[in-house]
């Protein structure tokens, strides 16, 4: 695939997201955390690449509390 050919794929993947659904997630993990709450994440085998994602990446954020299940990841 060339590079061209890439990018107007990527680029065709981006315009399918629903902003108003990302902006909707946001708010509420940002409204749980301005109300004294916490951020739980799961994800098994390749998922919790998204949650190392928001604990080590992201500065290792306090807030959010990552949930190991042994053997899982």
């Amino acid at each position: 695939m060339s590079a061209e050919a890439y990018l107007a794929e990527a680029g065709a993947a981006l315009q399918k997201l629903n902003l108003d659904k990302i902006q909707q997630g946001a708010r509420l993990l940002t409204d749980s955390v301005a109300g004294g709450g916490s951020i739980f994440a799961f994800g098994a085998s390749h998922a919790f690449m998204v949650v190392e994602e928001m604990v080590y990446r992201a500065g290792g954020l306090m807030l959010v509390n990552p949930i190991y299940p042994h053997g899982m990841n």
